[in-house]
């Protein structure tokens, strides 16, 4: 997991701490990495990403490009061959698919043919325009059903419920 801040109410580590804790929830024999990503200059409220990487299944992918610096833990986890790599962002929206780190993140992953998901709040984009910067598919927490559990209402709480149902259909 290498997520950045999820806007104003979920930081970079916090994210990755709610995707980590909602995958293993769901898959808790999923290696998992968690990295959050150092965002240089990009708003949280703009492209800021919040890449996540699940191992066994996943681990994290980074790319220092386009004006963020991936921390070198985030190398090591490409290095290590993940099989999945998660990432999100506060909105994914037109915003998210050039210069940003959920781009950079994307391209490395389809550079070395692994799947990347976004966890988002809101998803703003088609299929086609995430598949155009490597992204293959995308889950917002908005489009969330909660099959008949309590949702916390916090952000991470969310973000953590979502990551659980994801990491159901995804780990292997």
């Amino acid at each position: 997991m290498a997520p950045s801040a999820f806007g104003a109410t979920v930081s970079a580590a916090e994210a990755a701490a709610a995707i980590g804790e909602g995958w293993r929830r769901a898959a808790p024999g999923d290696e998992l990495t968690l990295v959050p990503l150092v965002d240089l200059g990009i708003s949280d409220t703009g492209p800021a990403p919040d890449p996540v990487v699940a191992s066994g299944s996943a681990s994290p992918l980074g790319s220092a490009a386009s004006g963020f610096a991936a921390p070198v833990e985030l190398d090591a986890a490409f290095a290590a061959g993940p099989g999945l790599v998660v990432t999100g962002v506060g909105v994914f929206d037109w915003r998210s698919l050039r210069g940003s780190p959920l781009a950079a993140v994307a391209r490395r992953a389809a550079d070395h043919g692994v799947p990347c998901l976004v966890l988002a709040t809101e998803v703003l984009v088609g299929r086609r325009e995430a598949g155009a910067i490597g992204v293959d598919t995308s889950y917002a927490v908005s489009g969330q059903i909660s099959g008949g559990e309590a949702v916390d209402p916090t952000p991470a709480g969310a973000l953590a419920a979502l990551a659980a149902h994801v990491a159901s259909q995804w780990s292997r």
